[in-house]
């Protein structure tokens, strides 16, 4: 699993870095997108009989398209590794997510993403755990390509397992 994801997320890299296979002649955010994205995020885990909180690390790929210059939708994959109140937790998410630019010519953005998630505490005979996952949040468009945001995650697990993640991110989106 490990490997199909490093070379998923190698391919995409090489596919951002030659700039011809992303960058559409006028500028503007319409078409194949394509991105990275990572960060750090706070997360909170609660089960019937326990909770905590505690630091994580955000990585992931997108891949969507921008129907002009104010709405793209992308499919995104996210992996969080996170230490709450020292277990490990392992979660990925795959979501529809939707990027709206309310103001035109600004790097203004709001965001929303649903789909599913998986979430593996790393303890002995630990089963994972399988749900729905949302989040919303903002975020700004720094320069041409260099995405920064904010997003607040709400997952539901099976074995009434919740958590929560506030996600501080940067992305590299090519379009």
């Amino acid at each position: 699993m490990k490997g199909k994801i490093s070379k998923i997320f190698t391919a995409v890299l090489m596919l951002m870095l030659s700039s011809s296979a992303f960058a559409w002649p006028d500028g503007e955010k319409q078409g194949l997108i394509m991105g990275i994205t990572g960060g750090i995020s706070r997360v909170g885990v609660e089960t019937e009989s326990s909770s905590g909180t505690g630091t994580g690390f955000m990585g992931g790929a997108l891949i969507g398209y921008g129907f002009n210059d104010s709405f793209l939708l992308n499919f995104k994959y996210r992996y969080w590794y996170a230490d709450v109140d020292d277990t490990v937790f392992h979660t990925w998410s795959w979501c529809a997510d939707g990027m709206y630019f309310p103001v035109k010519d600004n790097g203004f953005f709001l965001n929303a993403g649903l789909g599913r998630a998986l979430t593996l505490p790393d303890v002995s005979g630990a089963e994972s755990q399988g749900g729905m996952f949302f989040y919303a949040g903002a975020g700004y468009e720094i320069t041409k390509w260099v995405f920064l945001s904010v997003d607040y995650g709400i997952g539901s697990y099976t074995n009434n397992i919740d958590g929560k993640i506030l996600t501080f991110g940067v992305s590299f989106i090519g379009y």
